[in-house]
């Protein structure tokens, strides 16, 4: 892949550059109209090794068009050089020439170790050029590629599953080609996990409230829970969720058309920003290694030396393995145990109650014999047979060569992956061989020229100017020519208050969307925030999943995760007031107002917020909320907001 790389690199700036060396002067005078035309690279050899059979496997086509007026443009994708010609050479805007030889319609310009062969290509007079798009910020071509959360649309869709649905990513691919047509890929695939789980906790659910265990459902059923969950997911039809679509776009003033102009992208800096119509608004950048990946691990096959009757039992059951590729060379890769955690602990439950009863004993008995339900020794299980060696997560740093990915952990035996358009395939050891698919393009770690870093604007001095730039997390009603943006980066989170936007400009502010913030740096009862800001959109998407801060509740390193998007596990409700009440309006009198309550885990009580204007009451937190009961268990996530210490603005409530 390096060699790949370095050919593109050579043949997109050779010109620009002057890496050929050559001599200055510039001729528009002399451009022989045989050679008027567009060409195409045919042949390129570097160091005397021939790269021609690279290029095309990649699919990367280079174009060399010559005018009338001596001007012309080299052109690959979406890049575009100005240049100038004569009879004998070709030059750059400053004049940088490289020689060429021209016979029989066959263009050879020649260079110390490298020779490009390019071929003219004949006129059809029937057909007009292709409009080449002079700045090449805004031209679309080439491949996109993006994702979004399914889950709200499949609750949607399934009411049962309604507030059972977590993070539900799919994967979308838009290629968009020189001749004006496109086609568009959406793939499923990588939320079929977070839909099993769902699935699950509905199972279980339904044994809680009909008074069933596990077993009795399933001979009641006649089938497993396995058959039954595989039976919901054909209802599903992922393949009438996925989508494959062909036709023609055109590109108006940064705006691409696609078809009939009923779907429609909007460009942003270098992002697309497309009209999924039923899904919404979906964030796209342009296709790289960088980013995160999603695979799924078997872990029947995974354990497939435990106990026989153990692996029959998760037979199906698969976990989420997630890639996170970063521009420094680094990586984390984690197995994300927690997402498959309801089809698991069933799957464990039923192996159990199996156990018990081909050893004469009954579930019954054996819970007075222990004291304990099965539910509650299903963790310790979960430890004894290794499973919490799957909720895993390491680091290291990676090299990408002649399409392989290698990933070093420092172990002395590294990962080796083949790259292939949008997917990674990787042959992991125990893991056995993960199709890693691409679900969200772009460098986390990437900053603009002039940017600070998120040390140095936590270092910076109040009422001082900072320039940022971060990925909107989210951001509370638009009014006045203003909004309250969440944002964070790949080190830390902001707060910009009362932001300068139009109402054009925040329909964009989607979450995901990477944007350049310039404003003061101030702070309001222990909040740190950004005012008197303006910012512009900038190339880039990428979408946080929240933190697990679980630990560090009630401490002082609580501070460092401010304006995060952040998750608590197993907080108990409080009663919020004198009247015993689980949460209270600021405006008693109305519903149209925050929305506070207090939760405690271990020794320490915090008041969170349902912050209106960021999740009003018409939205599934708010209403959660509303229901709460004092003594409810719950998980919450949000954005770790501090007003006089932590309050979390939230944006999620699952009670136990």
């Amino acid at each position: 892949m390096k060699k790949a790389l370095s050919c593109i690199l050579v043949l997109a700036m050779f010109l620009s550059l002057g890496v050929f060396g050559g001599w200055s002067g510039r001729a528009l005078a002399d451009t022989p109209e045989d050679r008027i035309g567009t060409y195409v690279l045919t042949d390129l050899v570097m160091d005397g090794e021939n790269y021609t059979e690279l290029l095309s496997s990649a699919g990367i086509v280079f174009t060399l068009d010559l005018y009338a007026d001596g001007t012309g443009l080299l052109v690959e994708g979406e890049d575009q050089l100005p240049l100038t010609w004569d009879e004998n050479y070709i030059y750059d805007e400053d004049g940088v020439a490289v020689s060429y030889t021209f016979a029989d319609g066959v263009l050879i310009m020649t260079e110390s170790s490298m020779i490009m062969t390019f071929q003219k290509q004949e006129q059809e007079d029937e057909e007009e050029p292709i409009e080449r798009i002079p700045n090449a910020e805004l031209n679309p071509v080439g491949t996109w590629t993006g994702s979004f959360d399914m889950g709200s649309f499949i609750a949607a869709e399934v009411p049962e599953l309604d507030g059972l649905m977590g993070t539900a990513l799919a994967a979308i691919t838009v290629e968009l080609r020189e001749d004006g047509t496109y086609s568009l890929l959406l793939d499923a695939a990588p939320m079929v996990p977070s839909l099993q789980a769902a699935l699950y906790t509905y199972v279980g659910q339904i044994c809680e409230e009909n008074g069933l265990t596990i077993e009795q459902l399933e001979e009641a059923y006649g089938s497993s829970v396995d058959v039954l969950v595989e039976d919901a997911m054909k209802d599903f039809d992922l393949d009438a969720i996925n989508q494959y679509a062909e036709g023609v776009y055109q590109v108006t003033d940064g705006v691409v058309l696609f078809d009939d102009g009923s779907t429609r992208g909007i460009f942003t800096g270098d992002t697309l920003i497309v009209d999924m119509d039923e899904y919404g608004e979906v964030v796209l950048s342009r296709a790289g290694i960088y980013g995160m990946w999603l695979a799924e691990v078997d872990l029947a096959a995974y354990l497939s030396d435990s106990d026989p009757d153990l692996v029959e039992a998760i037979e199906g059951v698969s976990l989420p393995v997630i890639l996170e590729l970063r521009s420094d060379g680094s990586f984390d890769l984690s197995i994300d145990a927690e997402t498959m955690l309801p089809a698991l602990h069933i799957a464990l439950r039923g192996w159990l109650e199996t156990y018990l009863t081909d050893n004469g004993m009954t579930v019954e008995t054996f819970e007075s014999i222990t004291g304990q339900t099965l539910d509650d020794l299903l963790d310790s299980i979960f430890l004894s047979q290794g499973f919490a060696e799957l909720q895993t997560s390491f680091s290291g740093t990676y090299e990408e060569e002649n399409g392989q990915l290698k990933l070093d952990n420092g172990s002395g035996s590294p990962l080796v992956g083949v790259l292939n358009d949008t997917t990674l395939s990787i042959e992991a050891d125990e893991l056995g061989d993960l199709i890693f698919v691409q679900v969200i393009n772009e460098d986390v770690l990437a900053k603009g020229e002039g940017v600070m870093t998120y040390a140095e604007y936590a270092a910076a001095d109040l009422d001082s100017p900072v320039v940022i730039e971060a990925y909107v997390l989210d951001h509370q009603s638009w009014w006045n020519d203003q909004i309250c943006v969440y944002a964070q980066d790949a080190e830390g989170g902001y707060y910009m208050y009362n932001m300068a936007c139009s109402e054009e400009d925040a329909a964009l502010l989607v979450p995901g969307q990477k944007i350049r913030v310039t404003g003061y740096k101030g702070e309001w009862a222990g909040e740190t925030e950004i005012v008197d800001a303006s910012f512009e959109f900038v190339k880039g998407s990428y979408s946080f999943r929240p933190v697990d801060i679980t630990e560090v509740w009630g401490t002082v390193d609580m501070i460092q995760y401010q304006n995060r998007y952040v998750s608590f596990k197993g907080a108990v409700v409080e009663p919020y007031d004198e009247t015993g009440a689980a949460f209270a309006y600021k405006d008693p009198d109305r519903r149209t107002d925050d929305l506070y309550f207090k939760v405690t885990i271990g020794d320490t009580t915090y008041e969170f917020c349902v912050e209106y204007y960021l999740r009003g009451n018409d939205t599934e937190v708010y209403k959660t909320v509303e229901n709460l009961q004092v003594g409810d268990v719950i998980d919450l996530e949000g954005f770790l907001f501090w007003y006089n210490g932590p309050n979390l603005h939230t944006t999620s409530v699952t009670v136990h």
